[in-house]
């Protein structure tokens, strides 16, 4: 039978990458302490790559409502995942941990199975959380965590935004760049949104809307944005990656390159290895984009 589904999970691209260099051949095993820092060496390295400009796989869209007097929405997430077991007045994910997430008493969860929300009571370990409701009732919903007023991971960067109104019917709102933003006159000059500014501060990105909300805005209309999502951490040895199979070799390459200079492997084939690296992500690169025709125009303000 056809197969298209194969995919690597964190340890078993380390151990690639190591023996690309030479390292852990042959079946040998590696020492946990190789593994530990490839794994750093790796995230820090997924993290760069986002520089490159993310692709497509990672454009997510989310709408949110606009908020009476709101012009600034932060726009963030510390956790996200499914509920294991059925505890009341509880969130017990036995694959989570909430203190490496930095989760604190007063954060809002999320349960996106049924739309309700509770804030959060007390850390009782790095698995388990207490609300002073029965928020997961059933034990198998998904959740996310957030501190933000629109829980989505931090984007990297707004595609799009559109302001929708109650009927469905969208108008684009235009973007402003930070100094077009400052110099507007009165930033809290209420009406119906017509431009918007992101600002992808740390922990939580900062979304600016202009004018200001009022009423009538506010009931009927909603933000509908579409943003680039921030790749997700490998942490666990068995962790799958958040792109998809054509990255496998330049996550390899890109990954034993920065293994080499602390294994002793010579200038010359770390040459070499950086060429393939470089090849492997630069086709890549150039295959990942949106097929389409682009119209250009001048722009009057």
């Amino acid at each position: 039978m056809p197969s298209y589904n194969y995919k690597q999970n964190r340890d078993e691209l380390i151990r690639e990458s190591y023996a690309e260099i030479g390292v852990g051949v042959g079946g040998e095993p590696l020492d946990p302490d190789l593994i530990a820092k490839a794994s750093r060496r790796l995230n820090i390295m997924l993290k760069a790559w986002q520089a490159y400009g993310v692709k497509l796989w990672k454009r997510n869209s989310k709408s949110f409502p606009l908020v009476t007097t709101q012009a600034v929405y932060t726009m963030g997430q510390k956790s996200a995942g499914t509920a294991t077991t059925d505890s009341a007045n509880k969130l017990v994910d036995l694959g989570a941990n909430f203190i490496t997430d930095k989760i604190s008493v007063g954060d809002i969860s999320y349960n996106i199975t049924d739309g309700t929300s509770g804030a959060i009571t007390a850390i009782d370990s790095t698995t388990t959380l207490s609300f002073a409701t029965d928020l997961f009732p059933d034990g198998d919903e998904a959740y996310e965590i957030s501190n933000a007023d629109v829980s989505i991971p931090r984007p990297l960067s707004i595609i799009e935004c559109n302001r929708k109104d109650t009927d469905g019917h969208e108008v684009t709102v235009e973007f402003l760049t930070r100094n077009e933003y400052d110099e507007l006159s009165n930033k809290a000059s209420p009406g119906t949104p017509v431009n918007f500014h992101y600002d992808p501060t740390l922990n939580n990105g900062t979304f600016y809307v202009w004018p200001t909300p009022d009423t009538a805005a506010a009931s009927e209309y909603s933000i509908d944005i579409i943003y680039n999502s921030p790749i997700e951490d490998v942490d666990a040895s068995t962790d799958d990656f958040d792109f998809p199979q054509e990255w496998f070799e330049a996550a390899l390459y890109g990954l034993a390159y920065r293994l080499a200079p602390a294994h002793g492997l010579p200038q010359t084939e770390r040459t070499m290895l950086k060429a393939d690296m470089i090849e492997a992500i630069e086709l890549v690169r150039d295959y990942d984009v949106e097929e389409g025709s682009v119209l250009m125009q001048v722009e009057m303000r």
